[in-house]
């Protein structure tokens, strides 16, 4: 059996306000730079926002950024994110 990493997820509960994360606060609070415009969809009940292999998911009790694609964990992007929002 050969085993393959294919995503990395990490998640937090608690109170979020899904509206307020848009590619404009993960730009100029969070200092993610897009190189191409995100897609996603933003309401007040659930964000979801993918650019390239990652993908950042709020609801109102739970916010989820999701990588894919991972050769390596310890190379991954999304704990330093997690950290920023």
């Amino acid at each position: 059996m050969n085993v393959k990493n294919n995503f990395l997820s990490i998640i937090g509960l608690g109170n979020f306000n899904p509206s307020i994360l848009t590619p404009k606060f993960l730009s100029e609070v969070c200092e993610f730079e897009f190189k191409e415009k995100p897609k996603g969809k933003i309401t007040p009940v659930v964000t979801n926002i993918k650019y390239g292999n990652l993908q950042f998911i709020v609801e109102l009790e739970k916010l989820q950024i999701l990588e894919r694609d991972v050769s390596n964990f310890c190379d991954s992007k999304i704990i330093g994110l997690c950290r920023l929002i």
